[in-house]
């Protein structure tokens, strides 16, 4: 019986270090996972930082389009260049809605999927993609009721000088009108989305004057 107290120690040690072999394994997969994600999350965002750089270049190529253009121009839609006159509906920039009361924006070119909504609204997309692999497409719209000139469409969201001035001096009396007088800038809704590697997916939407 002495002789074998040993050999019983000698299996204890072997199961304690097997123990600790395990849980240093276990330990190191969980820190090569901890890292793993790290490094995903990472490079997701550097790729939705990426992508969202690419919209905004859709948006300048929306702002040089609208430099181009005359006032008539401006007055109706030209949706083959991404361009409405007038912003009347509720409208889904994401395309995650589903509400059909809503518009959709066609981001990729294929008459917004056969999707039931109010409108399909017609983008204009940038030539080829980028050297980082984005397809960037825009999509302009007038903040106005309806379509024509700033003065016979009526309602607009519409910006004007602070320099302007009154027409007629004097007290504001009921029944006579004091507008300022200046040039009014219509406000337009730059909406452009690029999509890149991993589909991954950049939205901007900025609103300019013109």
């Amino acid at each position: 019986m002495k002789a074998s107290t040993p050999l019983r120690k000698e299996g204890a040690v072997l199961l304690t270090a097997l123990f600790m072999l395990v849980a240093l394994m276990l330990g190191a997969a969980s820190l090569m996972r901890m890292v793993e994600s790290s490094n995903q999350l990472a490079g997701n965002l550097a790729f939705k930082r990426a992508a969202t750089l690419a919209a905004e270049n859709g948006v300048e190529a929306a702002i040089d389009w609208l430099e181009q253009q005359s006032a008539a121009t401006l007055a109706s839609d030209a949706a083959a260049s991404g361009y409405y006159a007038s912003a009347t509906e509720a409208v889904d920039a994401s395309g995650n809605a589903a509400a059909s009361g809503t518009a959709a924006i066609d981001w990729k070119n294929n008459g917004c999927d056969g999707v039931a909504r109010s409108a399909c609204l017609t983008t204009m997309g940038l030539p080829g993609v980028d050297s980082a692999g984005h397809s960037v497409r825009y999509l302009i719209q007038r903040l106005c009721s309806g379509s024509g000139s700033l003065v016979t469409t009526g309602e607009c969201a519409l910006y004007l000088e602070s320099e302007a001035e009154s027409g007629s001096r004097g007290a504001i009396a009921y029944g006579s009108e004091k507008r300022l007088t200046g040039q009014p800038w219509a406000f337009y809704r730059i909406t452009a989305r690029a999509v890149g590697p991993r589909d991954t997916a950049g939205l901007v939407q900025v609103l300019v004057r013109w």
